[in-house]
């Protein structure tokens, strides 16, 4: 049973043209097999003196995969990369969706890959549980290009194949304002966990598997976020305020669908 011709990748964008290329790239040269699915690459312009027409321009669509389409949202002000994700999520063709940071990579089959596990697992297997979510593994470079191995299960959003109606039906959203700067994946990524976890009737699909590549994490020094002075320091803020979000979530959940055993009560 195919349950998406679509999937949707939100990158929101703050830097140079040429840090983003790169992210753009990986997306629009996706292997994507003639009429299995499309990919939407939706760029959100977060940088009041950003330009990213490049991406839409006749020189650059030479290069695009013809089942890949390109489309622009550009944000009044800056909003924060949670703001531009969430925007760039309501405004997707597909209820199915993966995120990338502007200065990361994926892999070249990982679309397809993702397109493949979910056909084959939304009503498929022995529990027929619908797909939640499909977490596949990240791979983060040292500053002597090594790489090393970062588990589906890490808390950040990227890697992943998300089911926006799912986010919807639970409530689960990117925090606005301040917060939507910093810290902004922890209270998504485990409110979302924390979602699937009590729900028997949706599933979670993990791959941890060193031979299936998915995504690049690449440390970029000149990211506007970690070229601020004492970036660390002001993360301790924001991660409190994450934690006590997610705090609040999970006490809404738990009313939301009269969860009141004790094991919840201690969790929390």
């Amino acid at each position: 049973m195919v349950v998406t011709k679509i999937i949707s990748a939100v990158i929101p964008a703050y830097s140079d043209v040429s840090i983003v290329k790169n992210s753009v790239l990986s997306l629009a040269t996706q292997w994507i097999p003639d009429d299995t699915f499309m990919l939407e690459i939706i760029i959100v312009d977060d940088n009041p003196n950003g330009e990213y027409s490049y991406f839409t321009s006749e020189p650059f669509l030479r290069i695009v995969n013809k089942n890949v389409c390109i489309k622009i949202i550009k944000n009044a002000e800056n909003y924060g990369q949670g703001i531009s994700r969430q925007i760039g999520i309501d405004n997707a063709l597909s209820n199915w969706f993966v995120l990338c940071d502007e200065d990361d990579m994926y892999a070249p089959h990982a679309m397809y890959r993702f397109w493949e596990i979910l056909n084959e697992q939304y009503c498929g297997g022995e529990d027929g549980k619908p797909v939640a979510l499909i977490a596949a593994p990240v791979y983060g470079f040292d500053i002597n290009k090594s790489r090393t191995l970062i588990h589906s299960h890490a808390i950040w959003v990227n890697g992943k194949l998300f089911n926006r109606q799912f986010l919807r039906d639970n409530n689960i959203f990117f925090p606005t304002g301040e917060s939507s700067h910093r810290a902004e994946d922890y209270p998504f990524i485990e409110s979302l966990n924390y979602a699937i976890n009590n729900n028997p009737n949706f599933k979670r699909i993990d791959f941890d598997d060193d031979a299936d590549t998915f995504y690049y994490w690449i440390p970029n020094r000149k990211s506007r976020s970690r070229s601020e002075q004492y970036y660390t320091a002001l993360l301790t803020p924001f991660t409190t305020t994450s934690a006590l979000a997610l705090y609040q979530y999970k006490k809404w959940y738990n009313e939301y669908y009269n969860l009141t055993s004790s094991d919840k009560d201690e969790e929390m």
